[in-house]
């Protein structure tokens, strides 16, 4: 698994965020890369980056995960290694405006347009069923 360094991540995020029209969807873009928050991720999909074991996923940091978007090709394999169908959906729509990487940062922002996932719901609903 690679790491990304802090200073990698500082000279990635010091440039001043443009944003990216994406139909009625604005996704913040430096160049190529979109940064959006870990909450557009299932519980499932973050438990399974945090093992770094998907296809496309290039590293994590302290706060996220960087992943490249063409991996949407193989949507049969992530798809097979757990990951939701909403993360599949993503890498496609973000690969398809041209977005090639994707940092998933839990203070980024939540993006109007694009599932959110409530996590601590999901683990209330989990325990009450147990």
């Amino acid at each position: 698994m690679n790491y990304i360094s802090a200073n990698t991540c500082a000279l990635l995020t010091m440039s001043k965020a443009r944003r990216g029209q994406v139909g009625r969807i604005s996704i913040p873009r430096k160049a190529d890369v979109a940064e959006l928050s870990t909450g557009h991720l299932t519980q499932s999909d973050v438990e399974l980056l945090e093992k770094g074991a998907v296809p496309g996923q290039i590293g994590k940091y302290e706060y996220g995960f960087v992943v490249r978007t063409s991996v949407h090709k193989q949507a049969h394999d992530l798809l097979a290694w757990g990951m939701s169908q909403a993360y599949v959906d993503l890498l496609h729509l973000l690969h398809r405006h041209k977005f090639h990487y994707l940092f998933l940062d839990q203070d980024a922002e939540r993006v109007n347009g694009i599932p959110v996932f409530d996590w601590q719901a999901t683990a209330l609903k989990e325990s009450q069923l147990s």
